[in-house]
């Protein structure tokens, strides 16, 4: 089980349980211990994406912040829609 957001690294299935819940408007939605590595993974997926993402729209500056994000999420989202 992964603990961190490194690019190799899982979440952990606590945390995505909890993104889960925390995102479902239906109290009796469950995940069994294999939907969560699954979801997990999708997880690692699209932070791993939109990481590259906005390092490239970065360009040559240092640091991403959230307005390469901003500049990326809409075609993220369309992408892994």
């Amino acid at each position: 089980e992964g603990r961190g957001f490194g690019m190799g690294e899982a979440f952990h299935p606590d945390f995505v349980k909890k993104v889960l819940e925390l995102s479902s408007e239906d109290d009796s939605t469950k995940a069994n211990k294999e939907g969560l590595l699954v979801a997990s993974e999708l997880f690692r997926i699209f932070v791993k994406e939109a990481l590259k993402r906005s390092i490239r729209a970065a360009g040559d500056e240092i640091e991403v912040d959230s307005q390469h994000i901003e500049m990326i999420l809409p075609q993220l989202l369309l992408d892994f829609s």
